[in-house]
């Protein structure tokens, strides 16, 4: 039996800052969808429901953040690739950053794990790392091989993370999307299982 194909509505969501460079997005504990402005050194906030933006400027405007998932404490945390740090946000905003053990570690990839800590990759230096909620940072590389081609473990980690928001969004009949290229500077919505236009 043939279902009756419906053409998905995409509306697309300008984000206020130009050519930010939005990259990974999830959802926050207030229903609001977070993330990255990657060239605009942002963390950025989207109301689904009203359409309002709110960006949250952080204090390097190279540290380039690209990686965000949400904590087991209810807050936003997030890598900054080239500063060598891990943020971490609350829904209002308030920001707080760690330094990594290890210089030029280029943090990438981040989830929360099962022990309610923030497990990320250094794709750098071949290791994975755990922030605890206090900002406590440890790194692990015994038993990892060094070089993975393509920095295969932070693509690894950003696999999960998609495949969390795409198949566990309380969004409900909607999906949001990061822009379509690395250029692009905007939240797309479109029904889960529709075609992109």
């Amino acid at each position: 039996m043939n279902k009756p194909s419906t053409k998905p509505v995409i509306r697309e969501h300008k984000i206020p800052t130009p050519d930010s460079g939005p990259y990974i997005v999830v959802e926050g504990p207030d229903g609001n969808l977070w993330f990255c402005e990657s060239r605009a050194a942002k963390i950025g906030c989207f109301n689904p429901d009203t359409g309002a933006f709110r960006e949250f400027p952080l204090p390097d405007r190279d540290c380039m953040p690209i990686g965000i998932a949400l904590g087991a404490d209810g807050n936003l945390w997030f890598t900054e690739k080239q500063a060598g740090r891990i943020g971490r946000i609350t829904v209002d905003g308030a920001i707080a950053e760690f330094a990594l053990p290890t210089a030029k570690a280029s943090p990438d990839g981040i989830a929360l794990g099962p022990d309610g800590n923030i497990w990320f990759s250094e794709s750098d230096i071949d290791r994975i790392a755990r922030v605890t909620p206090d900002g406590r940072v440890s790194e692990f590389g015994a038993g990892m091989t060094q070089g993975l081609p393509n920095n295969a473990l932070p693509l690894v980690c950003i696999a999960v993370l998609t495949y969390v928001l795409l198949h566990k969004s309380s969004f409900g009949r909607r999906m949001y999307l990061v822009g379509g290229s690395p250029n692009a500077g905007s939240l797309v919505a479109r029904p889960p299982g529709g075609a992109m236009l």
